[in-house]
């Protein structure tokens, strides 16, 4: 099997807010969905990445439960995946 591979969000904006209770964050890996949650209001936030490519970038998605928008997001740095590892942003 693959070694798994975890994300460590220490905090989420949208739109220079933080995210609120019920607001999801997905996470791809190219076009592939490899990770998601649903915010209940506590950082950080540990997400296990499902078969994602090591060394692929990864993006991010935002629902926005009070609006019903799907906004894309940005990291300050390209973040990847790294098979048995635990990466921080």
């Amino acid at each position: 099997g693959n070694d798994p591979v975890y994300l460590a969000l220490s905090s989420v904006n949208l739109d220079n807010q933080p995210l609120q209770t019920g607001d999801e964050v997905a996470v791809y890996s190219g076009n592939e969905l490899v990770g998601s949650f649903s915010h209940n209001g506590v950082f950080p936030k540990i997400v296990k990445l499902e078969e994602s490519n090591a060394g692929s970038p990864l993006t991010f998605q935002i629902y926005d439960n009070s609006s019903g928008q799907l906004v894309s997001a940005a990291t300050g740095e390209e973040v990847t995946a790294t098979r048995n590892s635990l990466t921080q942003i």
